[in-house]
């Protein structure tokens, strides 16, 4: 995946658009029986509106986007939200997001792996922290969780990581 973002305006609220493309590369788009595809083996392309608003000097913020990805292929476009509140402060980060997306066409009855389509529907929960661990280093933990869904994978993941900053 690769993209921009470019800034509309800075401040009292800030704005954005954001583009980008995907590109499927290496992997099997007809798995064996039984397994998961991990996607349609077609390109797609994003474009966003963003926008966010800090609280400063309370340490709060708001964001939120909505857009469109066109799907390469027999797959329908979809429609794009996400919504994210936050709590920072130069050594903390608390976050919760919500990611929405929304197939522009019908959604296939559940069914074998093999059988998906592509189209899906999906709302998503992600509260996260990150801690500042050395200048310029995080530790970040998040969860992820899909609230519900069509033509989706269930559950909830858990992800750890360090993220490096200039």
């Amino acid at each position: 995946m690769a993209g921009f973002r470019y800034r509309i305006a800075a401040r009292p609220v800030a704005l954005a658009i954001q583009a980008s493309a995907k590109l499927p590369l290496g992997y099997d788009v007809e798995p064996p029986a039984g397994e998961p595809p991990l996607g349609n083996g077609e390109g797609d392309a994003d474009v966003k509106a963003l926008m966010g608003y800090s609280f400063y000097p309370v340490p709060v913020y708001v964001t939120g986007g909505v857009g469109i990805r066109a799907r390469g292929g027999d797959a329908e476009n979809e429609l794009l939200y996400e919504a994210e509140a936050g709590w920072s402060t130069p050594a903390f980060l608390a976050k919760i997001t919500v990611d929405i997306v929304r197939s522009r066409g019908e959604i296939a009855a559940a069914g074998d792996f093999a059988a998906v389509t592509g189209e899906a529907d999906y709302t998503k929960l992600l509260p996260g922290i990150a801690a500042r661990i050395a200048d310029g280093t995080w530790f970040t933990a998040d969860v992820i969780h899909v609230m519900d869904g069509k033509n989706t994978l269930a559950g909830t993941t858990f992800s750890i990581g360090v993220a490096y900053t200039k």
